[in-house]
Parts: structure tokens; sequence; C-alpha cells
């Protein structure tokens, strides 16, 4: 998985790549630690598992 973060200003950091074995069924971003800003779910159908990416900037 490949992830984009931005500057606010319209371009982007460097992208973060999620390695592994990750079969993405489903993804949803949602604040889940109340800080204001958006965090990422991913279903992964492969392991069954659900996998949470905290926002961290």
């Amino acid at each position: 998985m490949l992830v984009l973060l931005g500057n606010g200003d319209g371009t982007f950091l460097d992208d973060e790549r999620f390695r592994g074995r990750l079969y993405v069924t489903g993804l949803a971003t949602v604040d889940l630690d109340g800080d204001g800003m958006l965090d990422v779910v991913v279903a992964d159908g492969l392991n069954h598992e659900i996998v949470v990416l905290l926002n961290q900037w």
C-alpha cells in the first residue's frame, strides 16, 4: 500500500510504502484518536485483519 501525505499547499511529501502481505479489501478515513486529524483504517482480506494507521503529523 502506498500513502501520499499532503503538505497543505497542493504538493506531497515523499511516499510512504507499507509492505508485506496486505490485501486491501476496504479502506476508511476517520479521526480515531480525537486529535482532529484523519487516520486510516484498512481491511486486509488476506490475513482477515484490520490495520490502523494513526496520523502522526
